[in-house]
């Protein structure tokens, strides 16, 4: 029974819930409304959209991947469904083309990296500048709803609107949908065979080759997934928002994601990380983000907390991996 508990308290989601609530409970001694229903509504259906995008971005850590590019590909998907539902593409098939897109878009990342060995840093910084220019070519050359300043659209119809607007027991739609996906993401991450391959491919790649693990497969396939989370977040989003913007995403919502994960528990040597930890390293970034503007302090500070987090979340994975540490215990 004692080891059991002292496991619950090593985890690392256990953990980041113990430094949330302390977040929580310092910036509610500074603000009234920091702890108000609206805000805290808010900041968890923002958190959504990047939680979403870390669900596939998770498993592609685990498998010893790395992505670059979700934030940008989010406008570049926003901004396509704003042309097509603009020029009278009928919902279902503009939600469609929107997600294969999303699918092509990651099937050519994960075959550079994986047929062509190509780095994964410098494949997803290539499709993250390609994403944005294209996102904003687009945008300017569409004569639907767009400004040619920020290319945007709005004035979506109403099926597609209701999609993530609204709400359930005064709590967003979006986050529904987010709750769903983090559970199934889960239950596929610890109980199905085929994602559990990701531990060994990133835990030791050659060795999950000799084993008949099909590595190039497994690899494409989560370039591929992440892309298609990215497709249905900015799906989501844009449902949510009504609006698609060029600048919707972009780097800043990118690294959250990286982060996010990162300070979640999982490793960029592959071989480690949760969706549970994930979705808490997100929202503890974004409940930062959140307190440091409710606070009127500059955003700076906010950068340099969330660049601290990531530092030593890094350094208490090293840490934990030296040789002996465990036997320590």
């Amino acid at each position: 029974m004692n080891r059991v508990v002292k496991r619950i308290f090593v985890r690392r989601e256990f953990l980041l819930l113990i430094f949330i609530a302390v977040v929580i409970i310092l910036i509610g001694f500074r603000s009234d409304y920091f702890l108000t229903l609206k805000n805290l509504d808010g900041l968890l259906a923002n958190s959504s959209v990047a939680i979403i995008m870390a669900a596939g971005m998770t498993i592609l850590f685990v498998s010893g991947g790395f992505d670059l590019s979700t934030g940008n590909h989010l406008s570049f998907i926003g901004i396509l469904l704003g042309i097509l539902l603009g020029n009278g593409v009928p919902l279902p098939a503009a939600i469609v083309i929107c997600l294969i897109m999303g699918m092509i878009d990651g099937l050519i990342i994960g075959a550079l990296v994986s047929k062509f060995r190509m780095e994964p840093f410098i494949v997803t910084l290539g499709a993250m500048y390609i994403f944005r220019g294209v996102a904003f070519l687009a945008g300017n050359s569409s004569k639907v709803k767009a400004t040619l300043t920020t290319p945007s659209f709005s004035g979506f119809q109403e099926s597609f609107l209701k999609i993530s607007q609204g709400r359930l027991f005064s709590i967003e739609t979006i986050n529904y949908y987010m709750l769903v996906i983090v559970i199934i993401f889960t239950l596929f991450l610890a109980k199905n065979a085929f994602f559990r391959k990701n531990f060994y491919v990133g835990g030791n790649e050659s060795s999950a080759r000799l084993a008949g693990i099909k590595v190039d497969f497994l690899k494409i396939f989560n370039y591929t997934l992440v892309s298609f989370m990215v497709a249905v977040a900015a799906i989501l989003r844009t449902s949510r928002l009504g609006v698609a913007s060029a600048t919707s995403g972009g780097e800043s919502l990118g690294m959250t994601i990286i982060a996010g994960t990162i300070v979640g528990g999982a490793s960029l040597r592959g071989g480690s990380g949760s969706i549970i930890g994930s979705m808490l390293g997100i929202f503890l970034i974004m409940l930062i983000n959140n307190g440091i503007t409710i606070l009127g302090i500059n955003p700076v500070y906010s950068q340099i907390a969330v660049g601290l987090i990531l530092l030593v979340s890094v350094l208490i994975d090293e840490v934990a991996k030296k040789p002996g540490f465990r036997s320590r215990k």
